[in-house]
């Protein structure tokens, strides 16, 4: 198996896809050129996609097909996989072309991609903060009660804690950082 390095592409969808079946279009067109390991949008960049491959002989197949396009019927008839753009289709009514949604795929190496930089912004990559300790709420005492005791019922047992009202390190460590400000250091050094 050859390194990420030769196995990730970006992707650079236009239009923007908003919904879900869109997003998912697109990892399908992806996976008809062969296998995909990850497909994940860019953060802050809809339309932006970083992908990698099983082999680097599937960046091969989708570079050298790159732009790609292809139609996917509206939300409320859409099927699990879009089909391919053809040319005989695009001499159809002015009724079906409004109902039809068309892509195009913009596939690029990305060979330079840092995969381990990327997940120390996925918020959920991180331990839970302490105060899931102290959670002694309805909800929590009676999953914990209800659960059967394996090693996922301690972490189900707290599933809705207000993680945004956690304290972070670095809340702590500016607030220690405060009591180093000169005006403090007088006014301590003064009583």
């Amino acid at each position: 198996m050859k390194s990420l390095a030769d196995r990730t592409i970006r992707v650079l969808v236009s239009p923007t896809p908003i919904t879900f079946a869109e997003r998912r279009a697109v990892l399908h067109v992806l996976e008809k050129h062969g296998a995909v390991q990850m497909f994940r949008m860019t953060p802050n960049y809809q339309s932006n996609y970083i992908s990698v491959t099983r082999d680097a002989e599937t960046v091969e197949r989708l570079v050298r097909s790159s732009p790609i396009s292809y139609q996917l019927p509206p939300s409320s008839t859409a099927s699990s996989s879009p089909s391919a753009f053809s040319p005989s289709s695009a001499f159809s009514s002015a009724d079906n072309a409004a109902d039809v949604n068309r892509f195009r795929l913009d596939i690029f190496r990305q060979p330079d991609f840092q995969h381990g930089k990327s997940m120390r912004r996925v918020p959920t990559r991180h331990s839970w903060p302490p105060m899931w300790q102290k959670d002694h709420s309805l909800m929590a005492t009676t999953l914990r009660q209800s659960l059967p005791p394996t090693m996922a019922a301690r972490g189900l047992a707290h599933w809705f804690l207000p993680f945004h009202k956690a304290p972070t390190v670095y809340k702590a460590w500016r607030l220690s950082l405060r009591k180093w400000l000169p005006s403090l250091m007088a006014a301590a050094e003064k009583r």
